[in-house]
């Protein structure tokens, strides 16, 4: 069972509204199985003192495609909009934004029950988004609106209503997250995600089709027991054509046709003992066959110069490292390097036909970071004595890319303000001033800022067993003022007031645990 993130640190003071009639926009539908399960909500948030109901609907959600709602909010009340999906929905997700395109809140659960909370001083229209890379189905939801303070929080709200997490659960919000950037990048899910308990040396079966002209990526995800694991892809007569060993728990693999195709998948527990998960993704295949020029990677080179000209802004030096390359579907490269004492990116840049992940190892095979983002490049970084390291390159389309190793500045002693600089580099760039540093041992952080007038911004940046930071600003009542929730072991934030209050700057760590670095900047 989740815990529902926003517990009512988002409360107020204390009288409810007056009663009001439900501008329904819609209702319910039919008394079936998930109406009866949400009416179990509704009755809990009723008793928990946020009213009733002053907004419903039932729509239809499938998989990868989303709806859009206007909430036109009451002024001096908060809302509180809540959804529950059935089907084959596994994790929803419903997000709140202003007028402008500006997030306001993110429900931030995994499941299939959504939760945003919002209190807005002006009556300005909002928009609600939900949607869902996991499965398609009926979703219902409700809008509350109570007085600022009312409610007793919504921990548990969801108890008994949607079952609880089960031991798959780690393995399918890892294949949520990819599923994210997969789609990000173009391709469609084909089918629903399959999982398998695998002992080390065991492995799990799947058939895999492919139409005419179509290529096909396999994503995989065990848990932190199974450390290992191995994707392979057979033909018809058992003749391996593509193949994913890395020494990783996140293996991908990507195979194109011209015809019609089947072939088995097969899942290989390579070392330990756990839980696999894997996903297929599509796309079709290129007018040109994906076939990758072998001309000088032009494109991929403007990119790398480019970013070697900020990061020379910033004090940071080339180590006269520069490798281009290619990648077809099929393929992924990979680098042994031998770098010095200190603090480093290694920086790929790809043309717009490729998105890059980067992977950097030690040499006994151990993962040191990653960079998985949907971005226009992909950096990881390393600090600390020197050592050999194994760099691998894996793309999700075909193009060419460059990379390059550049040494940070003296002041960066480790893997955490190395992140740290990279988060504070853009408010810099705005004209922020460096105010003061600080670390924090813990991997939950709040900090309470008094601030009578003007700008300021926290960024942050993680330690080496931090895989992803969230950084949350909200005002004294619990409303999010502004976040930086990518899927980066960096984060930062700003917050611009006009007269005296209190905003808290939450740090949260979505992966990993460990030492924080912050640094506070003030506004110009």
């Amino acid at each position: 069972m989740k815990l529902l993130l926003l517990t009512l640190a988002l409360a107020c003071s204390s009288s409810a509204p007056p009663e009001r009639t439900p501008r329904s926009i819609g209702d319910l539908g039919p008394v079936d199985a998930l109406a009866r399960r949400f009416g179990r909500v509704q009755r809990r948030m009723a008793s928990r003192g946020y009213g009733r109901a002053t907004a419903l609907q039932r729509t239809f959600v499938a998989r990868n495609h989303g709806a859009v709602f206007p909430l036109e909010p009451t002024p001096g009340v908060c809302t509180t909009t809540v959804a529950l999906a059935g089907g084959s929905v596994s994790t929803l997700r419903m997000r709140l934004y202003d007028e402008n395109g500006e997030l306001i809140s993110d429900d931030g659960l995994e499941g299939p029950g959504a939760l945003v909370h919002s209190c807005q001083e002006g009556r300005t229209r909002s928009y609600l988004t939900l949607s869902t890379l996991q499965g398609s189905g009926a979703v219902v939801a409700a809008a509350f609106e109570s007085a600022s303070g009312a409610g007793e929080g919504f921990d548990g709200l969801f108890e008994g209503v949607v079952a609880p997490a089960s031991p798959l659960e780690p393995v399918r919000r890892m294949l949520v997250e990819a599923a994210e950037a997969l789609s990000a990048r173009g391709l469609e899910p084909d089918g629903d995600a399959q999982f398998a308990r695998l002992a080390q040396g065991q492995q799990a079966r799947a058939t895999l089709q492919l139409d005419e002209r179509s290529c096909a990526v396999v994503v995989g995800r065990s848990d932190a027991s199974l450390r290992d694991l191995d994707l392979h892809l057979y033909d018809r007569r058992g003749a391996e054509v593509a193949r994913d060993l890395g020494v990783e728990e996140e293996p991908r693999l990507e195979f194109c046709s011209v015809d019609a195709w089947t072939g088995t998948l097969s899942a290989v527990a390579f070392a330990g003992a756990g839980t696999a998960g894997w996903s297929v993704w599509k796309r079709p295949l290129g007018d040109e066959g994906d076939d990758v020029e072998t001309a000088p990677p032009a494109r991929a080179a403007v990119g790398m110069a480019s970013i070697e000209a900020a990061l020379l802004e910033r004090g940071f030096r080339p180590e006269g490292v520069r490798i281009e390359g290619s990648l077809a579907p099929r393929q992924s490269e990979s680098y042994d390097l031998d770098l010095g004492a200190g603090c480093r990116w290694i920086v790929a840049a790809p043309d717009e036909s490729l998105d890059l992940d980067l992977y950097l190892y030690d040499d006994d095979g151990v993962r040191l970071d990653r960079d998985v983002r949907v971005q226009p490049s992909a950096r990881v970084g390393l600090c600390g004595a020197q050592r050999g390291v194994r760099i691998a390159v894996k793309g999700y389309g075909a193009g060419t890319f460059s990379m390059g190793v550049f040494a940070a500045p003296d002041g960066q002693q480790t893997l955490a303000e190395l992140r740290r600089s990279e988060a504070s580099a853009p408010l810099l760039a705005r004209g922020f001033r460096a105010s003061t540093d600080e670390e924090a041992p813990s991997t939950d952080v709040v900090r309470a800022l008094s601030i009578e007038s003007g700008c300021r911004g926290l960024a942050v940046g993680g330690s080496e067993r931090i895989e992803d930071l969230d950084l949350i600003v909200e005002d004294g009542e619990g409303a999010r003022l502004a976040a930086d929730t990518g899927p980066a072991p960096w984060a930062s934030a700003t917050v611009c007031v006009e007269r005296a209050q209190i905003v808290r700057f939450v740090v949260r760590s979505v992966r990993g645990e460990g030492p924080i670095a912050m640094q506070w900047l003030e506004g110009a």
